[in-house]
């Protein structure tokens, strides 16, 4: 194992009872009050785990429901992502342009750090619905912006908002579906979430040819006012120890002369852990990516492929508008090229982890969460041979050619986002932080990687400037994907 030796115990009584869920050691969906803690049990709130309450107890329609809400609430954000407003706010430099899209992007990375931590201590819904309202509010404000600077600061506030699902969905999984069915429930997250900034311009230009782009900011923010009615009618609360309090509150107002108490209780006093703990809770993303290697690792270079994502979304209106002379709402078909690839890379790489719990769970075998590793090998060395494909071929063959190898770098990417997504979350005790870690990089780097894009393009030329991005891809992927 290549964990932190922090969290080598956690992983142990995982890798043991892969089904359960541990909080700080300690199962919190199993207990039963007459094994271990005889002295306390007349006392001690549990949540069996036939309890209808415990999330791993849903019913499968239950379950699916809540993961295509949280599905929504990581779609619509980068669907909203702004990519034909430039011409009409007098915006004429490229990189002033995509200054738009990078400051919408960072702010996907600095909301989770906040989210996450605070789905911790105050629950998943709780959370993700203040933080789509957030965005609710502020894309109607960009709708309204008369200039670059205020559309900038709305899409900024936008942007943190619509963060909350991006930082939740990972502790939602692993709350609901066990290490069987969670590689599924993960890639349907995974489809949604990088399906956003393509579908988000192919409906962006087609509007912005018809009415005004400020349409693209009032509809996603119509689409989340909506997810958020459904959210409230449909969707439960999933974090065991949010459920665990809210039982003993029921219970203590049923009895309240007995001294009652949760396993999270004993653990740390909660009054104490919501009124100190913040602080901690917020730098636990931080914190796991200083200690833990493989963590940081793996977080930067699923990081760097996200960011040649934007990379190259934020080029197609360079390469398939002036260079191919597509039309705004043909560059935005031109992008589901990406819908393709994900499509593909997402069918293999769920059928590849199948097979692999299938011969990990075997009688003779013990559970190896490295073994979610293993389809990253193949998408690996697709992502380097769609990005050659894509730059040698772009403005020199027909448009197709260029879009085919941006399908193989697609599919690549998807078997590189859900092997180390699930690594992570099967790996960590407090999955929401381990997720935001990874978030943070990804939409730093997706920020970040815009502002350079024209200019990278315009100095090497796209064959060369892509295959930069190929050989750094290489030599951050194969190096020590073998080694975890």
């Amino acid at each position: 194992m290549l964990v932190t030796e922090r969290y080598r115990e956690e992983l142990k009584l995982r890798e043991a009872s892969p089904d359960k869920i541990f909080y700080d050691g300690v199962n919190l969906s199993g207990l039963d009050p007459t094994i271990g803690l005889t002295l306390f049990a007349k006392d001690l709130i549990t949540l069996s785990a036939e309890s209808k309450e415990n999330p791993r107890s849903w019913t499968r329609k239950m379950k699916w429901t809540t993961t295509t809400i949280m599905g929504g609430y990581c779609f619509l954000p980068p669907f909203a992502t702004l990519l034909l407003v430039m011409a009409d706010l007098g915006i004429k430099n490229p990189t002033l342009g995509a200054i738009q899209i990078s400051i919408f992007v960072l702010a996907f990375a600095l909301g989770p750090i906040f989210a996450a931590p605070l789905s911790e201590i105050y629950g998943r819904t709780l959370i993700v619905r203040t933080c789509n309202i957030l965005f609710i509010a502020f894309s109607i404000g960009s709708g309204f912006a008369q200039n670059a600077a205020q559309l900038a600061v709305c899409r900024f506030f936008a942007g943190v908002g619509g963060s909350g699902g991006l930082a939740v969905f990972g502790g939602v999984l692993a709350d609901i579906w066990d290490l069987k069915e969670r590689a599924k429930a993960s890639a349907l997250m995974s489809t949604l979430l990088i399906l956003g900034p393509v579908v988000g311009p192919a409906c962006g230009g087609w509007i912005s040819e018809r009415a005004s782009w400020r349409w693209t900011c009032w509809v996603p923010a119509m689409a989340a006012a909506a997810l958020e009615i459904i959210s409230l009618i449909h969707m439960k609360e999933s974090y065991i120890p949010i459920l665990l309090e809210r039982r003993l509150q029921r219970n203590k107002r049923l009895h309240p002369d007995m001294d009652l108490y949760t396993v999270v209780e004993l653990l740390s006093d909660l009054s104490t852990r919501r009124a100190g703990s913040f602080i901690s809770s917020a730098i636990r993303p931080v914190i796991y990516l200083l200690v833990d290697p493989v963590l940081f690792l793996l977080s930067l270079y699923f990081a760097f492929v996200f960011g040649e994502v934007y990379l190259l979304i934020v080029t197609f209106p360079d390469i398939f508008g002036d260079g191919y002379g597509h039309s705004a709402g043909f560059v935005g078909i031109d992008l589901l090229a990406q819908g393709v690839g994900n499509i593909l890379g997402l069918i293999a790489t769920v059928k590849a982890h199948g097979i692999i719990y299938e011969r990990q769970t075997r009688p003779d075998r013990r559970y190896n969460p490295e073994s979610r590793l293993v389809p990253a090998f193949p998408g690996a060395l697709l992502i380097v041979a769609g990005l050659f494909l894509y730059g040698f071929s772009a403005l020199k063959y027909h448009f197709i050619v260029p879009l085919v190898g941006f399908v193989i770098f697609a599919a690549g990417a998807m078997n590189i986002f859900l092997a180390i997504q699930l690594y992570i979350v099967d790996c960590f005790a407090f999955p929401a932080s381990a997720v935001a870690s990874l978030s943070f990089l990804r939409f730093v780097f997706a920020g970040v990687f815009p502002l350079f894009g024209s200019r990278l393009f315009q100095t090497l030329g796209v064959d060369w400037g892509t295959g930069l991005l190929a050989f750094l891809s290489l030599g951050l992927g194969l190096p020590f994907l073998p080694l975890v």
